[in-house]
């Protein structure tokens, strides 16, 4: 089985407008997080960022890092960003170091290390993190789905691809967490932000169902084409699942076998507004389609091309039709904007490491 993703694209970090609204949103647990466990765990703190793409985070690492020093002002402090061997790390390490928005210019004795591993393993020694934090990154899949669903959202898969894709997302909620149980220090807290399902399992409260089914209808126009092979496509499903606040909670509810490692302080869903439908209310379309699409493209083009154009692309290059198919999306949104919106609504899950 292959990784379901590659990483984000090189631009992610200019094109995440939408994960800084998610961030922003967990902010305030991440520096309470931060202070409280300053003062029950001693000596040299340490902060894992899972799933960093290449964003170091600042602005929430200098809040985390000020509440950690307003208990000791002469804490040692490491932050290790963990993602995938193929992200861009020298953008990454570029931005924790600009002098005017990075973290390390602006906070003495800390150090940044990476870890470049699947966060479905342990990316620190045993115990040896502090608090463990996470921004749009848990929601993916660990391997690419192969399964006829009629569908790029799992939400509107026909069964039984419907049934198979909830069993792996549970599967690997379950390998995220146990890897965290390994790594977490007694005391240690974990934060972890994703898209969601808000209300009951199969409703329309569905992270990003209708951005899929838009990208899904624009691909298959290439499959009318015969540009994109036809047993490809329609094995294809975008690796990525929002969880309900049940489904998260699951593996942690007493008599599971996660249960002895946490306890569970929050898990809620906050719906998260779009901030590139503010350019549509001002009449700016042009400007909208552009920047949404950098957005789309950032999180989705590595997948596309691994998993459907380099298996699929009949006409022409896997990249040069991957093109294509971004210009196509733009030209639909620029005749009608209001199709594929993206809606967000964020599962936060906050938990402390017995």
């Amino acid at each position: 089985m292959q990784n379901s993703t590659t990483g984000m694209t090189s631009d992610y970090a200019h094109n995440d407008t939408f994960q800084e609204r998610v961030e922003v949103a967990a902010e305030r647990l991440v520096v309470q997080a931060a202070g409280h466990v300053a003062t029950v765990i001693p000596g040299a703190f340490v902060i894992v960022d899972y799933g960093c793409s290449t964003n170091p985070h600042s602005a929430t690492m200098l809040r985390a890092i000020g509440a950690i020093r307003a208990v000791d002002e002469t804490r040692e402090i490491a932050v290790v960003h963990n993602d995938l061997p193929s992200n861009d790390w020298s953008v990454l390490s570029r931005a924790v170091a600009d002098p005017t928005s990075g973290y390390t210019s602006k906070a003495p004795n800390v150090y940044t290390m990476i870890s470049p591993r699947s966060f479905f393993e342990a990316v620190v020694p045993r115990w040896s993190a502090h608090l463990g934090i996470s921004f749009s990154a848990a929601h993916w899949l660990r391997t690419q789905p192969s399964l006829p669903a009629g569908s790029w959202c799992f939400s509107d898969a026909r069964e039984p691809a419907r049934t198979q894709l909830a069993d792996l997302a549970a599967q690997d909620w379950e390998r995220f967490l146990l890897a965290r149980s390994h790594e977490l220090a007694a005391g240690a807290v974990l934060i972890v932000s994703m898209i969601g399902t808000a209300g009951a399992e199969g409703g329309s409260n569905v992270t990003a169902h209708e951005l899929l089914r838009f990208m899904r209808e624009t691909a298959e126009e290439f499959v009318g084409q015969g540009q994109l092979n036809r047993g490809v496509f329609e094995q294809f499903v975008f690796p990525t699942y929002a969880r309900t606040a049940q489904e998260a909670q699951a593996p942690l509810l007493p008599g599971r076998g996660l249960a002895p490692y946490f306890d569970v302080l929050a898990i809620d869903i906050v719906p998260i507004a779009n901030p590139y439908l503010e350019l549509l209310d001002r009449g700016q379309t042009a400007e909208y389609v552009k920047r949404y699409l950098g957005f789309v493209r950032a999180f989705s083009a590595g997948t596309l091309l691994a998993h459907l154009f380099t298996p699929g692309a009949q006409t022409a290059k896997p990249a040069d039709l991957l093109d294509r198919y971004y210009a196509r999306l733009a030209e639909r949104l620029a005749q009608d904007p209001t199709r594929g919106i993206f809606s967000d609504w964020t599962l936060n899950v906050m938990a402390r490491r017995r």
